[in-house]
């Protein structure tokens, strides 16, 4: 019932920077993961880009919204590491969730293709076997989903 981890590579037909650009906006991310999820916008964040916040900082708290109007979950956001145009690494936690790390690399693979991976790794709040395998099962169903959508996104 300890730490739970997965990844998800994808590549896609878009330049570095387009995708870049793309998965740290916060119109990207909710285009990513709707129509099941919207993720709201800590009000540290607004008209502020990633590529703006010092690494180690808490960005604040974000409210994610099942099918855009329904409040889940939350997550407090950390930026813990951040290498522009390339990698971040998020460190938060979440209602359910006590440890959240959410890792995307961005990786050139040809002329205007990226590999985007998703290295997710987490520690339910509460370790009762029915909760951890639900949060798992939502967890891998969202990051797969996010995969299928950048393919679409940028083909």
């Amino acid at each position: 019932m300890g730490e739970s981890s997965f990844s998800y590579s994808t590549e896609v037909a878009a330049p570095i920077d387009v995708v870049w650009t793309h998965i740290t906006s916060p119109q990207g991310i909710n285009r990513e993961i709707m129509p099941f999820m919207l993720m709201t916008i800590p009000g540290s964040l607004k008209g502020v880009s990633i590529d703006d916040v010092e690494p180690g900082t808490v960005l604040g708290r974000s409210w994610l919204l099942l099918f855009g109007f329904i409040p889940i979950e939350y997550d407090d956001i950390g930026l813990a590491e951040l290498e522009h145009g390339r990698r971040f690494l998020e460190r938060s936690s979440m209602a359910s969730i006590r440890f959240w790390e959410h890792e995307r690399v961005l990786d050139v693979v040809g002329p205007k293709r990226t590999l985007v991976t998703d290295n997710i790794r987490y520690i339910v709040r509460y370790p009762v076997p029915g909760f951890t395998g639900l949060v798992g099962a939502a967890v891998r169903f969202l990051f797969s989903h996010r995969h299928r959508k950048l393919v679409k996104m940028f083909m």
